[in-house]
């Protein structure tokens, strides 16, 4: 059980070790992935709270070495989100995956198509997004963030690219 923690507690920083922040416009950060065993290389644009606890955050990857295109989505405190809501300048709310339901061992929701075709697309024509991302765990509120989309179509077509 011990080393089963200890591996726990070093897995986040194992997989973000060949992290690098390639480039930042507004409220979006443009983060390079690079496996040491590969050479292969995966992209994700970052909202600009994505890595602050207490945040929610959003993690778009434009192109990824193994799953594809997909969103993770971070909860208020750090969790794994179960679901996001958002509504793009004064357009119609959209919701994808769950609010809170009670907690089962898969508390998380990854976004695939058509619902990532759906985000980058609104997200691509608006000019700003408030969003929250809902946590699976009851006691964990369902924060709100805005933030600008300036940029974001830039930034979105050098991760599709990931020439790094």
């Amino acid at each position: 059980m011990k080393y089963f923690l200890i591996l726990f507690l070093l897995l986040p920083s194992f997989l973000l070790a060949g992290a690098k922040v390639e480039y930042r416009t507004g409220d979006w950060e443009l983060v390079v992935f690079k496996d040491d065993f590969t050479d292969k290389v995966s992209c994700a644009l970052y909202t600009k709270n994505a890595k602050t606890r207490g945040k929610p955050g959003i993690i778009l990857f434009a192109k990824h070495d193994v799953s594809g295109n997909h969103v993770i989505l971070y909860a208020n405190g750090g969790m794994d989100g179960i679901g996001i809501t958002y509504r793009v300048d004064k357009n119609s709310t959209v919701t994808f995956g769950d609010k809170y339901y009670f907690q089962t061992e898969d508390d998380s929701y990854i976004v695939h198509n058509p619902e990532y075709g759906k985000i980058v697309k609104d997200f691509k024509v608006g000019n700003s997004v408030v969003y929250a991302v809902h946590s699976g765990n009851q006691f964990v509120d369902d924060a709100r963030e805005k933030i600008s989309l300036k940029g974001f179509t830039k930034i979105y077509n050098m991760a599709e690219k990931c020439n790094y």
